[in-house]
């Protein structure tokens, strides 16, 4: 079931949500909880068009989204899980990285990703057991084996009260060593520069099951790692730190992170 064919749909319907995002009708913003963390009636028109047509492309799943106060548990079957606009701050400053981000998780496994940047029309997709891919073609982790060699991505978790912002330690620690790093404000999007080997390294402080769900499919499927600040499993049922590497050097920033 879980095959090009439904990846080819669901890259479909990212198109379709795509075009609500480019279109820019309404940009009204609304304020949610925390600091900075904003909402468009574009992300809630998103999120209501991919819940109503997901579910008709596999039977009996349900959903999750960041936009939806009725979300399924992820680990129940078919679940989608959504963000329907990563990088909702660039989309309201204009800044050309928002992306919609379709995950799969079947009974409790990340199993397919489609990720669609529309500005670029830009598209990143994997299937558990059968390959990512960047506009069709095969994507994979590079192998660099020291922080020296790569450029850092990190989210500041924005929506933390500033204060209690932990990102800027381990960054730190990491900035002395690396090429440089970056912050694109589109969590989904750096993990899939982990991912087709652009980078070796993303960290945030604070990152939801929304953020990364279709980003890990295509990670795991490109021979990356994901994981907690404290080198445990993600959580997917809780908001938390991740840190995501080639694999190579996962144990490296671990330690430097905890420095």
């Amino acid at each position: 079931m879980l095959n090009k064919e439904l990846l080819e749909k669901v890259v479909n319907l990212a198109r379709e949500a795509g075009k609500m995002v480019l279109n820019r009708e309404n940009t009204k913003i609304i304020e949610k909880d925390g600091v900075a963390n904003f909402v468009t009636p574009t992300d809630i028109a998103i999120s209501n068009f991919l819940s109503e047509e997901l579910p008709k492309i596999l039977a009996g799943s349900k959903i999750i989204s960041e936009e939806s106060k009725h979300n399924a548990r992820y680990d129940e079957g078919y679940v989608w899980v959504l963000d329907p606009i990563d990088g909702t701050n660039n989309f309201i400053y204009e800044l050309g990285l928002s992306v919609i981000s379709i995950g799969l998780f079947s009974d409790g496994i990340p199993s397919l990703g489609v990720i669609y940047n529309p500005y670029r029309d830009e598209v990143y997709t994997g299937i558990r057991g059968k390959g990512a891919w960047w506009n069709g073609k095969r994507i994979q982790v590079n192998q660099n084996t020291a922080v020296s060699q790569t450029m850092v991505m990190l989210e500041t978790g924005s929506c933390n009260p500033r204060e209690e912002n932990a990102t800027f330690a381990p960054l730190k620690e990491v900035f002395r060593d690396c090429i440089d790093y970056r912050v694109s404000g589109c969590s989904a999007m750096d993990i899939c520069y982990v991912a087709s080997g652009k980078v070796s390294v993303f960290f945030s402080e604070l990152i939801s099951i929304w953020d990364y769900a279709a980003a890990l499919t295509i990670l795991n499927e490109a021979g990356g790692k994901a994981t907690r600040w404290d080198g445990s499993p993600l959580d997917h049922t809780h908001s938390g730190t991740i840190l995501v590497t080639n694999g190579i050097l996962h144990d490296e920033m671990l330690r430097r992170i905890h420095a």
